[in-house]
């Protein structure tokens, strides 16, 4: 199955590389991309995505990689970069800023206070600018800076783009628009837009009147040019006078369909497991039933809109599975029944009680321009789980497609629950991999999630917003995701950072801290053991404590880090944070401060999800 024959290759989404926590995969990733976009001929990619999610449902969510955490996203973003532009292909840094929500995105106002917006919402983009992205595309929505009271549009608002990216940030590359995201000449020009994309209906002519008319300085055209220059230059644009590439290319090959297959693996979460239900031993089984459109008539690989990519091919979850078993055992298939379609609705119960397993695929996808009105899958879907579940009484395996958090109402009836977001158009040899043990699953997922719809309890004025025009106010601060559970005590579905895999990880109970007051860095260390049998990956997370009347969440990720592991091997592990990572935004002094923090206890926790901390220690900064 699958679109034109060739063109490039369709890999797993930004999210779903997020759910990979792997940064030496983020980097070959964005190097795989660069290498497409320039046998295209492309100098420019507009990526990576790195808006953290603070709306579950928005139709985005999946071409961001930050998930739902600021340092999720400003750990992976560098190294995407890092691999986009050593294949001399200029990133892009989108969307600046608050781009998180699609309901009525080209004109919604988001009103954030400065603190939330520099400890949530800027990391991923301070660290995308530390890695020497050379651009970033401002958003459709407008802005309200509470302190300044000014209120624009994203492309023209002053004290986003001039003040805070190009000032605070030290960005030194370009702004361009949103594609028809620029809404004036002068105020976008003054405010630190550098180019509007795709057509010169304000910039062109029209700023060049301006600047003849005296309403914008010529020196502010002078730094807009330079600073598109010095991007070219520096990725040697000008040195290359031969090799352009071409749009017509055939840029997929062999080395990426498999690069798509590897990522599409290792950002498969394994949610649940119950009785070691995984992974499949083939040679035990003779009869495997796979089910749903999702499986193979219409299988689930990416979402919509802009970050829409046409699949040279795609290998569906059936294709995967009948190939990895071979001849070993029979795999047949039967698609989601209709709703009120009796007859379909007994073929599968007698087929599903008579399997040795049935696996259940089901997704969801969304896209650019609106956000889902549920987090709910389709009733036919959850109706077909519902009935292998209480069918089958040998194992039941069920893996979801989804562009972000989804509802799961039957994860408590099935044996196993696994989560592939969009997983690209090598998902059935990637899902097979794992399912029979080929991978040993090392995923965790980038959101939480949630046991109903909007159970963050965002009000009206939250999201969508009040008013004909929306306005959404960022009142819930800091407290979104994972932050939100813990603050209020509420357990979901599977928590952030959740994933299991077929082998067993030991932490030492009590980890061991120390802060360097010459060189202000706070090291923790632990030992960490794979117990079990298999060789296999963990993904270990620090989560910071702050003292207490600060203001900040109960506990923050500050740092993680994946570390495949031989049975039985041991090793020590090592995080460093700096001063800046144990600091708060000062919304007076417009920085970052220690104050409140030195002189008091911080708690570090360690652990293999923001709910599964197995060590603790605490640390006291002189």
């Amino acid at each position: 199955m699958g679109g034109e024959d060739g063109t490039s290759t369709q890999f797993p989404s930004g999210l779903t590389v997020g759910a990979t926590w792997d940064v030496d995969l983020a980097k070959r990733w964005g190097g795989a991309m660069g290498r497409e976009f320039a046998g295209k001929g492309a100098n420019v990619q507009l990526g990576p995505g790195m808006n953290v999610a603070r709306v579950p449902q928005c139709g985005r969510n999946f071409e961001y990689i930050s998930g739902e955490d600021p340092v999720l996203g400003a750990t992976l973003v560098g190294p995407v970069i890092e691999g986009i532009q050593g294949e001399g292909v200029i990133a892009n840094a989108k969307h600046f800023v608050n781009n998180n929500q699609e309901t009525q995105r080209m004109l919604v106002n988001e009103v954030v206070d400065e603190r939330t917006q520099f400890e949530l919402y800027m990391p991923p983009f301070q660290a995308a600018i530390e890695s020497g992205v050379l651009s970033a595309m401002c958003s459709y929505n407008r802005l309200t800076t509470p302190a300044t009271g000014e209120t624009a549009y994203a492309c023209q608002h002053h004290e986003s783009l001039t003040v805070d990216l190009k000032g605070r940030l030290g960005f030194e590359g370009w702004v361009m628009s949103d594609w028809t995201g620029t809404k004036s000449t002068v105020q976008a020009a003054t405010a630190g837009l550098d180019q509007e994309m795709p057509a010169g209906l304000f910039f062109g002519a029209a700023l060049k009147r301006a600047v003849v008319n005296g309403e914008v300085d010529e020196a502010i055209v002078d730094d807009k040019v330079l600073r598109i220059l010095s991007a070219m230059f520096t990725i040697g644009l000008f040195d290359n006078t031969t090799d352009f590439g071409d749009v017509t290319n055939n840029v997929t090959c062999d080395e990426h369909r498999a690069l798509a297959q590897e990522l599409s693996a290792a950002a498969t979460v394994l949610a649940k497991n119950d009785g070691q239900a995984l992974p499949f031993k083939p040679d035990a089984m003779n009869n495997i039933l796979v089910v749903g459109d999702a499986a193979h008539n219409a299988p689930v690989t990416g979402g919509a809109g802009s970050g829409q990519v046409v699949p040279s091919r795609v290998v569906t979850p059936f294709e995967g599975v009948r190939a990895r078993v071979g001849d070993t055992a029979v795999v047949s298939y039967l698609p989601t029944p209709a709703p009120g379609d009796d007859a379909a609705a007994a073929a599968l119960t007698a087929a599903a009680a008579a399997a040795d397993a049935t696996l259940v695929f089901v997704g969801i996808t969304s896209g650019e321009g609106s956000d889902r009105e549920t987090l709910a899958l389709a009733a036919a879907e959850d109706a077909m789980v519902e009935l292998v579940a209480a069918a089958n009484p040998a194992v039941s395996v069920v893996v979801v497609a989804c562009p972000g958090a989804v509802l799961t109402p039957w994860a408590a009836s099935v044996d196993a629950v696994l989560y592939n977001f969009m997983p690209g158009q090598e998902v059935g040899g990637a899902i097979a991999s794992v399912l029979f043990g080929d991978v040993n699953p090392s995923a965790r997922l980038p959101v939480t999630m949630p046991n109903e719809d909007n159970e963050i309890e965002f009000t009206q004025e939250q999201y969508p917003g009040t008013g004909l025009i929306l306005t959404a106010n960022y009142t819930e601060q800091l407290l979104i995701g994972h932050r939100w559970y813990d603050a209020n005590s509420k357990i979901p579905q599977f928590p952030f950072g959740h994933g299991l895999s077929y082998t067993t990880f030991d932490y030492t109970p009590a980890c061991a801290a120390a802060f360097d007051e010459g060189t202000g860095v706070t090291t923790v260390t632990f030992d960490l053991s794979n117990s079990g049998s298999m060789a296999g990956s963990e993904v270990a997370q620090l989560y910071v404590e702050m003292p207490e009347g600060l203001a900040e969440p109960i506990r923050q990720l500050k740092a993680f880090r994946k570390l495949a592991l031989g049975a039985g091997e041991s090793a020590v592990v090592k995080f460093e944070l700096s001063m800046r990572d144990l600091s708060v935004w000062d919304e007076t002094a417009h920085e970052w401060t220690q104050d409140g923090v030195l002189g008091h206890k911080i708690t570090m926790h360690v652990g293999a999800s923001s709910r599964d901390l197995r060590s603790e220690c605490t640390v006291t900064l002189s």
